[in-house]
Parts: C-alpha cells; sequence; structure tokens
C-alpha cells in the first residue's frame, strides 16, 4: 500500500526536511505550493497525511472539508507549531488534526508518520521495566545482579561507594528503583537522602548477607523493614518486580479531571523531547495524546504546566497502557498513553496535589459540574 503524505504552506527548505521525514517513514510526500493544487489533489485523492503549518489548516478551515466527506475519515492531519501553548492548537486538535509536532524538531513527524502508517515508531527502543541504580562494590556479585536485571528489561547503572550513591540520586538522574548492599551503601545514606525533600523518593532495596530490606510498605517510604533473606539475583529481582507493581494498582483510586495542556515527554533512555496534549489528569497519573506513544513499561519524563502552577511540573513516570492509532478500542478515547508518576519531588507533589483539588473545585462549580 502507497501512503501519500500531502505537505504544504511552508518554505523551500523547511518543505525538504519534512519531505525527508516521510519518506523515511516509509510515505510518498507531495509537495504543494499553491492552495488551489493542494485542495483540488486533495479532493480527487485524499491522502493518508497531511503536514501543513497550524496557521494554514486554521485558515483553510480544513476541518470543514474533511466533515463534510467519509472518504476523509482517515487522513491524518499532523499540525506544524513554532508554539505548543498558540490557542489556536487547542482548537485545530479537537476539530481536524491528529497530532502536531514542533517546525524546530521536524525529526518527530517520522514517528508519527510511521503510526499512521500502523508501524512501530519506537521499534528501535526497547521498552525497559526503569532505571535501576545498583550500588554494590563486589564486582562477581554486581554481574551476577546486573545481568538478571538487565534480563528482565532494566536499564543498569552503578554506584561504587556511598558518596557516589548520593551524588547520583541527588543529581536528579532518571532512577526508578535502587538496589545497594548495605555494605556499599549505608543506612546512612538512605536516610540523610530521604529527610533531604529535593531528592526524588525512589523504592529502595537494601541488602546484607542474609536479609533483604525494603522501604515499599505503605505510607512508609523513609523507613527500612525487612522484606525477605537470601539476597541472590533472582530474589532481587523478585522483589523489585513486585515494588514496582504496586503503584499501578493504585493508578485509578483518584478520579481522573479532564485537562487538555500542552505537556512534553522524552524517552529515558533516547533524550529525545516529544512534545502533545493531555486529556485528563491525575493525582498518580495523566492521559497523554499522541498519535505515536511508546510501548507500555517506558520510561518517561513528563513535564507540563500543572493547574494554579507558575512553572513545569517535572515528574519521571511510566507507560502504563496505550491506544495505537487506529485501534478501535475505546473510540471516544484518542491514540495516546496513560502513564503513571514513578518519581515526584516534594515541590512537584505538591504543585499536582494543589492543582488537582483547584481543578476539582473548577469542574464542580461549572454549569455543567
Amino acid at each position: 500500500m502507497t501512503y501519500k503524505a500531502h505537505i504544504f504552506g511552508f518554505d523551500a527548505d523547511m518543505s525538504g526536511m519534512i519531505g525527508d521525514a516521510l519518506f523515511f517513514a516509509g510515505a510518498e510526500p507531495v509537495r504543494f505550493q499553491d492552495v488551489a493544487s493542494f485542495t483540488k489533489t486533495f479532493r480527487q485523492e485524499p491522502p493518508s497525511i497531511i503536514a501543513a503549518p497550524l496557521a494554514i489548516l486554521h485558515q483553510l478551515d480544513l476541518h470543514v472539508m474533511l466533515g463534510g466527506d467519509e472518504r476523509f475519515d482517515q487522513v491524518a492531519v499532523l499540525a506544524a507549531v513554532e508554539d505548543p501553548y498558540d490557542p489556536q492548537l487547542r482548537e485545530t486538535l479537537e476539530s481536524s488534526a491528529l497530532d502536531y509536532f514542533l517546525v524546530s524538531q521536524p525529526y518527530h513527524l517520522k514517528r508519527l508518520a510511521l503510526a499512521v502508517m500502523s508501524r512501530s515508531p519506537w521499534g528501535e527502543n526497547p521498552a525497559t521495566s526503569g532505571r535501576l541504580l545498583l550500588a554494590e562494590a563486589n564486582l562477581e556479585r554486581r554481574i551476577g545482579i546486573a545481568r538478571a536485571m538487565r534480563i528482565a528489561r532494566f536499564d543498569v547503572s552503578f554506584a561504587d561507594t556511598a558518596e557516589d550513591l548520593e551524588e547520583r540520586l541527588r543529581s536528579g538522574e532518571p532512577t526508578t528503583i535502587v538496589i545497594a548492599n548495605l555494605a556499599t551503601a549505608g543506612r546512612k545514606v538512605f536516610e540523610e537522602c530521604f529527610r533531604d525533600g529535593a531528592i526524588r523518593k525512589v523504592p529502595w532495596i537494601a541488602y546484607s548477607d542474609r536479609e533483604i530490606l525494603a522501604n515499599s510498605a505503605e505510607g512508609k517510604l523513609d523507613r527500612l523493614e525487612p522484606v525477605g533473606t537470601d539476597p541472590n539475583p533472582d530474589t532481587l529481582l523478585f522483589h523489585a518486580q513486585e515494588i514496582l507493581k504496586k503503584p499501578q494498582k493504585d493508578l485509578r483510586k483518584c478520579k481522573r479531571l479532564p485537562m487538555s495542556t500542552p505537556v512534553s515527554f522524552r524517552v529515558d533512555t533516547l533524550r529525545e523531547t516529544v512534545w502533545a496534549y493531555t486529556r485528563d489528569f491525575g493525582l498518580k497519573g495523566i492521559f497523554i495524546r499522541t498519535a505515536a506513544p511508546p510501548p507500555p513499561e517506558t520510561m518517561v519524563t513528563v513535564s507540563f504546566r500543572a493547574p494554579t502552577a507558575e512553572g513545569m511540573t517535572q515528574v519521571g513516570a511510566r507507560v502504563a497502557w496505550r491506544k495505537d492509532y487506529g485501534e478501535s478500542r475505546d473510540p471516544m478515547k484518542p491514540a495516546g498513553m496513560g502513564v503513571h508518576f514513578t518519581r515526584v519531588s516534594a515541590p512537584d507533589s505538591a504543585a499536582i496535589e494543589a492543582g488537582y483539588k483547584a481543578l476539582g473545585k473548577q469542574i464542580e462549580a461549572s454549569p455543567g459540574g
């Protein structure tokens, strides 16, 4: 099947870059210089993809053309924007556009096009179970634990000393879980880290030769308690997986509130920032509308402006589930992903909670609330 992609409204250089992105995704790009030829060809032979600047889509009233003929129902409109906070973007996403990309990042268009064509936009990025920081000075034991964790799709990094571990934690680098030999890390590092509210609070598994400790008890993140014995690699892996499953059980305990705002996410293993749009918001997670959601279990860093917050809120998160473009399940919901927050600093946690309460009151006070 040939996927035609119509490009309109860009200067020659940008049109070339967008054409290259679509070509390398496997589409057949067709460039137009004037509105007459664009609309004529569009009506005669609807493409699979349209890439055009947000302002052009708005001027053309493209949603009127798209809604007037069922032949256009499968046309994926991808809007190019300079500013994701442009007020016209939300209206265009609600009326005609499937998704958008920043003109400063045209390479993201390739992922969107791959998703439209039912190909894997993240195929080169295997999903991980999270970013593990392992503190173990003994090389033989370190290799055994790391191998078991990597087979289970953890992305493993290392700390050699207590000072190194503490420095890594204070740096704010993405960390899903810490596994530490108490002989290497010591309780002092754990206690000092969790007295510091600026450090992202992540689950710990600490072990000695005969016991395994964790801070996984409900409401007791700052306390290590016994969870098992015999700290061999398979047992440590079992406890890590059990601990990281727990947040998913709590994912829907709080009501989701509708919220539409620009959001960026970065896949931790790629460091590539992608802009998208939120659809709903909760204390523990958020739904991100995007035609190219990463696979479940992918670790991402998400940045958005929580209600009432002055600046950006940044959290670590896991992709809990996704809905692909064209998937018939839940037809009222667009393509995208539900992410569960896994790493939240104290200030960001306060901003999320305050924004959630304010948004809830605003919805209750509205005529339809």
